[in-house]
Formats: structure tokens, C-alpha cells, sequence
């Protein structure tokens, strides 16, 4: 059977899809799981950058050894991807996600995989990148073989509700009634523990994406991560005395963070959900004029 990289690679650019936007061994956390783990397809087409369930396209994933296709296609819902070539044995199968749930479209023989790929008019990035921007009405009809784009509603939904969790869990490090004397306290110096939240989580998605500018930064270091960020992307540097008390508190909250929910298929929305909804405060909002629009609340009023 002729399956590997570069047999998946030329079946997705002649889809159409950009060599660069085609990853092998393509990780993301199973963000509608209670345990949110982090799962794997053996390759994964996106129909723009940056790479996140928004613009996931096509995945390719061999079964599990304990599980069926029906499995892994459902345990793979978290990638985004309308469509799924899944390999089982001497079976392969293209999946999508219908409001039945996961639904099988159409199958050949392992050996003869790319075939399930053929139709550009279908697989294209084109194609698939209308399918995603459907809305959802409800008088829309739906069909049994119809990708549901209620999927990345609830892709949406999970995201955030995992995300708000990992940075709540993080800014409890910081809690006026949490801390001891010395530490840290998020009401008394937001200012400067504010915008250094977003430079240790923009420090976070660069390590899960393994961008190559953050390579050689110690990612056990909070402090250095911080300064890589900064320097990344011209940012103010944060001036704070940081005594041993201070960097044991943020070296433990980094922690809590980098061992957080992977966030390497995430979008930028779910983040700006998060900033209005976990990080501004009525205090914060005063002093930094700071507001949102959740892209799920824009995209329902519209």
C-alpha cells in the first residue's frame, strides 16, 4: 500500500491545497472530551494559515489498535476537518460529520486510498472552505450525508470552555487570598500581570506549534519565554523586580499553563472569547478601555 507522506502529501496539493498547509503527524487536543486529550492524524490540509479547526479541510488517520473507525472518526471531531480518510485494516473510508453524527461516505480497498480523494470539486480547499461558512438556520435542511455545521459550533463551544478553565486555573496563582506576603497579587498588579498573561500564552501556542523562532528559548523558563515573545514581536518589555518569592509563584503558574490544554489547533476568536470573558475585569475595563466581541455572538446576531 502506497501510504506515507509523501504519497499524502501529492494527494492533497493536487487537491489544491498549498504544500505549506499540509502537516504530517498533525496534533490537537480532543477538546469535546472531559479529559481534553491530545490526539493525532497522520496528516491534516488546511485551507489557510494558521492551522486551526476553523480551517482544517481533510485529515488521514490510521485506527487505533483498541478502537473502531467509528472511534476514531468521533474522537477526532476536534480537528475540525469536514472530511475524513480513515484507515482500518484492508478498508478505507472517507467520514464526515452529519447531524446523525459521524457518518461514513463511501470506502475502497487500503490499497487504493487516494481514490477517496479525487473529486477537487468536492476535497478542494475551495469547496471545503464554503461548506464551513454555511450557517446555520433553522430552516435549513439536512441530509444524511450533509457535513452539520453545527460541528464546529461545538468545536467552538468546548474550545472556550477549555481555555477559560486553563487560565482560570492559572490566574489562581495569583489570587489576593491565595498568595503569601511577597507574591503576586492580580488586583493589586494587573497591570503589569495582564499583559504578561498574553505574552506567556502567545509564548504557550508558539511551543505547542513548535515554531522553529522559539526554539532555542528554555521553555521552563517563564522569564525567558516572556523575553522571546517581547523581542518576537516588539513589545514593551515588563519591568517588575522579581524576587525568589515572584519567580517560584510565576515559574509554578507558567507550569500550570505549558501543562494546560494543548492549544496548538486553536483560533485566534476562541482566544478574544476568553480575553472578554476570563481576563477583563470591571477594574481593568476602566483603566484600559478594553472590549470584545466573541466571534460566536457577532456571528449569531449577524
Amino acid at each position: 500500500m502506497t501510504y506515507n507522506a509523501r504519497h499524502i502529501r501529492a494527494s492533497f496539493t493536487r487537491l489544491g491545497y498549498r504544500s505549506v498547509d499540509v502537516y504530517q503527524q498533525f496534533q490537537f487536543a480532543a477538546v469535546d472530551q472531559p479529559a481534553r486529550p491530545v490526539r493525532e492524524v497522520d496528516a491534516a490540509a488546511f485551507w489557510d494559515e494558521p492551522a486551526s479547526y476553523r480551517t482544517a479541510a481533510l485529515g488521514v488517520v490510521r485506527v487505533a489498535a483498541n478502537e473502531t473507525a467509528r472511534d476514531t472518526v468521533e474522537a477526532t471531531r476536534s480537528l475540525g476537518a469536514p472530511f475524513l480518510v480513515v484507515i482500518e485494516g484492508d478498508e478505507a473510508s472517507m467520514w464526515t460529520y452529519t447531524a446523525g453524527g459521524a457518518t461514513k461516505l463511501s470506502s475502497s480497498s487500503a490499497s487504493q486510498w487516494q481514490t477517496l480523494l479525487s473529486d477537487r470539486e468536492k476535497f478542494g480547499p475551495g469547496p471545503v472552505r464554503e461548506l464551513k461558512a454555511l450557517l446555520v438556520r433553522e430552516d435549513t435542511p439536512s441530509t444524511e450525508l450533509l457535513f452539520d455545521p453545527r460541528t464546529l459550533y461545538g468545536i467552538q463551544a468546548d474550545t472556550q470552555s477549555a481555555l477559560d478553565d486553563m487560565l482560570t486555573q492559572f490566574l489562581a496563582h495569583f489570587e489576593e487570598t491565595q498568595i503569601d506576603m511577597g507574591e503576586l497579587s492580580f488586583q493589586k498588579h494587573y497591570q503589569v500581570l495582564f499583559p504578561l498573561v498574553f505574552r506567556l500564552l502567545a509564548g504557550k501556542i508558539l511551543i505547542d506549534r513548535a515554531d522553529s523562532r522559539i526554539a532555542s528559548v528554555d521553555a521552563d523558563n517563564p522569564r525567558e519565554v516572556v523575553a522571546a515573545v517581547e523581542s518576537l514581536y516588539s513589545l514593551a518589555v515588563q519591568k517588575l523586580h522579581w524576587t525568589k518569592i515572584r519567580i517560584a509563584q510565576l515559574t509554578s503558574a507558567w507550569r500550570t499553563l505549558r501543562e494546560g490544554l494543548y492549544l496548538r489547533n486553536i483560533a485566534a476568536d476562541d482566544l478574544a472569547f476568553v480575553y472578554e470573558n476570563t481576563l477583563i475585569t470591571p477594574e481593568t475595563r476602566r483603566k484600559f478601555g478594553t472590549h470584545s466581541t466573541p466571534y460566536s455572538a457577532a456571528d449569531y446576531a449577524i
